[in-house]
């Protein structure tokens, strides 16, 4: 059985913050996108009134797109600042740690994070995503 951070009250916590931080984060860069969008849409309407039907389904499309693109983002960083502050609980301040934690993400989050609490060493880290750790 694998170990599950949220199944612990701090990992609950941190998981907990990340995850609203990043639902928050996305929200907002996807209402930036949407207004934006639809300010730029709203222009093209007052002068192009035949196309109306064509333009309102493009901004719906761009609503949902920005939506979906600022949600992704949101939870991307929201990953990557949770794996910082492990890797700070861990390791201390050490320099590069952003670096590393966005490839520690994009690699596989939840093993990543795991192998962080059950001890795994920095140089393991670094070596594996450097390249030369792996087969």
């Amino acid at each position: 059985m694998g170990f599950d951070l949220e199944k612990t009250e701090a990992g609950r916590e941190i998981a907990e913050k990340y995850r609203e931080l990043g639902r928050q984060q996305g929200q907002q860069e996807g209402m930036k996108l949407g207004r934006q969008e639809s300010q730029d849409e709203a222009l093209s309407l007052g002068r192009q009134e035949g196309h109306e039907k064509g333009l309102s389904q493009g901004r719906l499309e761009g609503h949902e797109s920005g939506r979906r693109l600022g949600l992704q983002e949101g939870r991307e960083e929201g990953l990557v600042r949770a794996m910082v502050v492990a890797l700070q609980v861990r390791f201390g301040d050490v320099a590069g740690l952003g670096a590393l934690a966005r490839k520690l993400v994009s690699d596989d989050y939840k093993a990543n994070l795991e192998r962080v609490v059950n001890g795994v060493t920095l140089d393991e880290l670094e070596l594996e995503q450097s390249g030369e750790g792996q087969r």
